[in-house]
């Protein structure tokens, strides 16, 4: 499952890796900057009938724990949203 906001890119590189890899890429778009964006996220994410077992974040910061904490996680350490 990849996500990210821009729906074209993240469509092309889910094509991308499952015509060079032989797996499944699923292409989920969505802005994560919202405060209630990792729930929102979970929420689709079990809408879709996905199950995440790991996570790779590559937008530059991350926390550790459940992701659905998240955010909640985010607000504590007075991280500070766009």
């Amino acid at each position: 499952m990849l996500v990210a906001r821009r729906a074209d890119r993240l469509e092309a590189l889910a094509a991308e890796l499952s015509a060079q890899h032989g797996i499944t890429a699923s292409a989920v778009p969505f802005d994560l900057t919202p405060p209630a964006a990792g729930e929102a996220l979970a929420t689709e994410i079990a809408r879709r009938g996905i199950t995440v077992i790991s996570l790779i974040n590559n937008a530059g910061f991350g926390t550790h724990g459940q992701f659905r904490r998240a955010t909640q996680l985010g607000r504590q350490s007075g991280r500070r949203r766009r």
